[in-house]
């Protein structure tokens, strides 16, 4: 199937986060401006909505990216850290990913 032309329905996926209390971001290994921007502007979104949100990516923050962290929202992914919350998300949110399947 082509994804390419396939509308999104805003209205399920709206649904899909209403539903949803905790709720992780990410984007890909060695994340970019376009990753990073995004998970920037839909947490502070669902902070706003009163969700249990945070950003747990792979790699680390890159240090150009730095002034995006000024409230300390961007994690590294570290088990020990993150293991018990993870296993109570409800909906994972991956940013900037080059293809849908």
């Amino acid at each position: 199937m082509n994804y390419n032309n396939v509308p999104i329905n805003w209205d399920k996926a709206n649904n899909v986060i209403k539903k949803a209390s905790r709720i992780m971001l990410t984007t890909h290994e060695n994340p970019d401006g376009d990753g990073l921007g995004s998970e920037c502007g839909i947490y502070y979104h669902l902070k706003e909505i009163g969700k249990d949100v945070r950003i747990v990516n792979y790699s680390e923050l890159p240090f150009e990216y730095r002034y995006l962290n000024q409230d300390n929202i961007f994690e590294s992914y570290k088990e020990d850290l993150h293991e018990n919350w993870i296993k109570d998300v409800d909906l994972v949110i991956i940013f900037d990913v080059g293809d849908y399947l």
